[in-house]
């Protein structure tokens, strides 16, 4: 539905004809009624192809463009995994910002909520903008600078009474956080930080606005914009252009207390609206839910694997990551649509939208629902995966943008309410029944509101407590104390110190919340109430504004010894974790959104789960089909097959992966989240041997991971494991049916992946001659995902296109890719459910002095070297038609299948039934070692 705009006779256009009469324009609309629309969304003049914001008036230099606490919403972002890039990291504010760090460092207390990472999400009119280095016309509300030398004002925002709210989250502009103060009900705690600085501390323009003029906010960094700096001088579109073809946002909303009982802020309508017409549109940031689920996590060095011990020295925050151990949703959950059916989030940008509340009750009935807007949103996008929706977050041809529909008349000062759905209100309904149990609980578990324990104890003087005090008068088991300390920025203050070398405490030390003991109780040198030496703890604490950090890049410092600390410098607080926001039990639900929103191409069950091509129901080991399309049996590529793999072999190379820590490492760097970056690789010793490990390019959008022999020692005792597992039997099948004259398993190496947003189409090997394969064995699959291949048509089609389509991999059969068989990872995404899909691949070859040379121009691995006498004399090692003493290796006394090399065979092979003939058939239910073998591949 279109949305509303000024009607003809409001509408301004900037003149350019002369500087005088410009001038005149701009003095004459400044007074002039505002329209309808307050900004309008449109392509952005200055990154083209990204979404640019548009000023709908002429606005003045100096003047707000929109206050703070309309137009931002911050919310804390709690031990984030960073490795793993989400759409909705851009939209972290970067340290560095005098009001930014505030909210980290003192004011706050975030920093000591967690041990791991700390951020801070906006959303609203900044993120609507782009930026640049070299030219911007916008200053953003945390440039401002607050009162460094007015300590009293940062205490009034410390001790502040917060708002208690139980349905929705807090008004825009505000800080965020759970309490378990009683008044809150558990539910949420709030403190409007951004509502305390000066009024100025709004969006305001730094140069005069022409009405259409783009907003650009100036960049953390230097941006390469250079080339567009002349063009960014003044860069207008007409009003009527934008009226016509751009997104309006309107000041049809305004946030205030709402007029449902103890639901915090809402969203009230500031004119009247008929039934249909368009209320409010925002764009929405589109996401995974896996992405915002907070997971376990510790500092390597305190785990016991020694597969992953390396990987402490490829990461500058030393932590290690455990996506498969989810802990709980963070708080941004709460302000996103989402659908039961599928996993993407959709995050308003319009706090006004964000802070719509539901209603569905015969007091409270709703009057909007959400509806796509058809105004510059790309239509391919309701047919895409979700894995490829998320790849260009809020580019132009990726861009979603909800409308809110009034659903009957409302008036002015009426507040917008939603249906949230009966999933949401159920969990809610819930939540609140089981509340009054978990204070319980809290209560005989020794553990108090922060809040209310210094209401009750600061007037009786035991609220700070010496730690001598504290052996006989503990805290409750989920407080600590923590004091205001930063070393002085300041060039003109020299920092003193006493005689013992402790820092002697003054006001140019207030900021920086953080651990201390309290060590002694002493009088301050002016007689004026109780002074305190303290120890003070380093914030180890990723979000840490540099200013905070008592150690430096060449010195670690645990602890500083602080005297004269006044009591206002110390507070009583939750230790880290124990507060509500942390608890398993907080309230953490995504808004629901109307049936029929979400596109069928969204759910997570896949539409079509079993792929493009005719998939046989079994293959014999070793015996071999070209693939099909299902729709016309035609072959898709000569040189694609599905190869029957014996079950012997995948449990052989999965007992290979588990015992050798190959199955630790590649669920490390894949499904938990600790992945190398894109094009980085890194040497590792695996089962006493030296392996190489390879992530590809941005260009493959996906976590995949390559784990390969880095040399002779490495792949020799990977070629045994293929021996002991029986794979001869897939060579003798790939050479007699090809009719080769010799084969060689000439590279070797195991893959896994996670997520893959859409696969990077290349080909492994080319003009040999078909003469060599990547043999890609499925090991483990993840359960219920739909196709994982993709497989380019080659040659093209009678009408020259070349489509793509999926393979659906099955366990016992191989994909064979051979000379210009394009393909790619599918978009796939295995984090919610915390899988991998771990595969193993075999490059064999039929070498000889025609192909010996483009084989090796295809290496990509560490091994073998490029050495075509090395590779010539491989030539026909592990297989020759009617020899068979040309094989792969068995096992050696001490390779971890050695061992059980002859048993293991005969309990596999009796468990699918294929035994000598000179031994009695065992049936696996029977068979002791049989079952013991389940519970290990149970446990892979």
């Amino acid at each position: 539905m279109a949305t509303t705009v000024p009607s003809p006779a409001t509408r301004r256009r900037p003149c350019h004809w002369s500087v005088s009469l410009s001038l005149l324009l701009l003095k004459f609309s400044l007074t002039k009624a505002e329209d309808d629309c307050s900004f309008y969304l449109a392509e952005s003049s200055v990154r083209p192809g990204r979404l640019g914001l548009y000023s709908a008036r002429a606005i003045r230099q100096g003047s707000t463009i929109a206050n703070a606490s309309e137009s931002v919403l911050i919310l804390p972002v709690a031990d984030a995994n960073k490795n793993e890039w989400s759409p909705w990291h851009g939209f972290m504010q970067t340290y560095g910002n005098k009001q930014l760090d505030a909210l980290l460092r003192s004011e706050s207390g975030l920093l000591l909520e967690n041990q791991y990472r700390t951020d801070l999400l906006t959303t609203g009119l900044a993120s609507m903008m782009v930026c640049s280095f070299h030219f911007s016309n916008v200053q953003a509300p945390w440039s401002e600078s607050l009162n460094d030398e007015d300590p009293g004002m940062k205490h009034d925002i410390v001790t502040r009474d917060r708002v208690n709210v139980t349905m929705r989250d807090a008004s825009a502009g505000s800080f965020i956080y759970h309490s378990l103060a009683p008044k809150t009900n558990g539910f949420t705690a709030t403190t409007n930080l951004l509502a305390n600085a000066p009024k100025t501390n709004g969006f305001t323009a730094t140069t005069n606005l022409w009405a259409g003029e783009e907003l650009v906010l100036p960049c953390d960094s230097d941006v390469d914009d250079s080339s567009l700096v002349s063009a960014l001088k003044r860069k207008v579109l007409s009003t009527l252009h934008l009226q016509e073809s751009a997104i309006c946002l309107s000041n049809a909303l305004k946030i205030q207390p709402s007029s449902i009982l103890k639901a915090g802020s809402g969203s009230f309508a500031t004119r009247h609206f008929q039934a249909g017409q368009v209320i409010e549109s925002s764009p929405v940031l589109h996401f995974d839910q896996s992405q915002i689920e907070r997971v376990e996590q510790q500092y390597y060095g305190m785990e016991t694997a020694d597969s992953v011990a390396a990987f402490s020295t490829r990461t500058a925050h030393s932590v290690r990551y455990q996506n498969t151990r989810g802990v709980g949703y963070q708080l941004l959950l709460n302000y996103c649509f989402a659908s039961n059916a599928s996993n993407v989030l959709l995050l308003p940008l319009q706090p006004a939208v964000s802070m719509l509340n539901h209603a569905s009750t015969p007091q409270y009935t709703s009057n909007a629902r959400l509806e796509w807007s058809t105004t510059m949103q790309a239509p391919h996008l309701h047919s895409i995966r979700p894995m490829e929706l998320f790849a260009k977050p809020l580019a132009l041809d990726e861009m979603l943008v909800v409308n809110v529909i009034a659903t009957r008349d409302i008036l002015p000062n009426e507040e917008v309410l939603l249906d949230y759905g009966d999933d949401w209100a159920k969990a809610f309904d819930k939540h609140a029944e089981q509340y009054e149990e978990k204070l319980r609980q809290l209560q005989l578990n020794d553990q108090v509101d922060p809040l209310a324990f210094a209401a009750e104890h600061a007037l009786d003087g035991t609220l700070i407590r010496t730690l001598d005090e504290q052996a006989s008068n503990p805290y409750p088991q989920n407080l600590q104390t923590a004091c205001y300390f930063g070393h002085s920025s300041s060039d003109e203050v020299e920092e003193i110190t006493d005689s013992n070398g402790n820092v002697v405490w003054t006001s140019e030390n207030y900021g920086c919340l953080r651990p201390c003991d309290v060590l002694e109780r002493t009088q301050k040198s002016n007689g004026d109430g109780s002074a305190y030496k303290v120890m003070v703890r380093e914030l180890d604490n990723m979000g840490t504004p540099s200013t905070c950090k008592l150690s430096d890049d060449n010195q670690r410092v645990d602890s500083v010894g602080v005297v004269h600390v006044p009591a206002t410098a110390i507070r009583v607080m939750h230790k880290a974790y124990y507060d509500d926001a942390y608890s398993p039990n907080a309230f953490r639900h995504a808004v629901g959104v109307p049936n029929g929103l979400y596109p069928e191409a969204w759910a997570a069950q896949d539409p079509n789960p079993t792929g493009d091509f005719i998939v046989p129901s079994y293959l014999p080991p070793g015996h071999m089909e070209h693939i099909r399309w299902k729709d016309t049996g035609s072959v898709v590529t000569p040189n694609a097959y599905i190869l029957g793999i014996s079950e012997r072999v995948r449990l052989g190379l999965l007992d290979y992966c588990n015992k050798t820590g190959i199955y630790d490492i590649l669920k490390h760097v894949t499904s938990d989240g600790n992945g190398l970056l894109p094009d980085d690789d890194m040497f590792l010793t695996v089962n006493k041997e030296r392996w190489y490990l390879q992530r590809p390019g941005k260009n493959w959008h996906s976590d995949l991971h390559w784990l390969s022999p880095a040399g002779h020692p490495a792949h020799e005792d990977y070629l045994q494991a293929l021996g002991a597992s029986g794979f001869d039997e897939m060579l003798r099948g790939v050479g007699e049916q090809l009719q080769m004259d010799g084969l060689v398993a000439f590279h070797v190496t195991f893959i896994a992946v996670s997520q893959a947003i859409k696969g990077y189409l290349h080909h492994d090997v080319t003009r040999t001659q078909a003469k060599t394969y990547n043999i890609i064995i499925p090991l483990l699959l993840a359960n219920d995902t739909g196709p994982e291949l993709d497989l380019q048509q080659w040659p093209p089609a009678p009408d020259g296109t070349t489509p793509v389509g999926r393979l659906k991999y099955q366990y016992g059969m191989a994909a064979m890719m051979g000379d210009d068989a394009y393909h790619a990872t599918s978009s796939v995404d295995y984090r919610p459910n915390k899988e991998m899909r771990l595969a193993a691949t075999v490059y064999v070859a039929d070498v000889n002095a025609l192909n010996v040379e483009r084989i090796q121009d295809q290496y990509t691995q560490a091994f073998p070297p490029r050495d075509s006498a090395l590779l010539m004399s491989w030539a026909g090692r592990h297989w020759r038609p009617n020899d068979a003493s040309y094989k792969l290796p068995v096992p050696v006394s001490d390779h971890v299948l050695a061992e059980e090399q002859v048993s293991t065979t005969k309990r596999l092979l009796r468990r699918v039934h294929v035994v000598p003939d000179d031994e009695p058939k065992v049936d696996a239910d029977t068979d002791e070692a049989g079952d013991e073998d389940d519970e290990d591949e149970e446990e892979l």
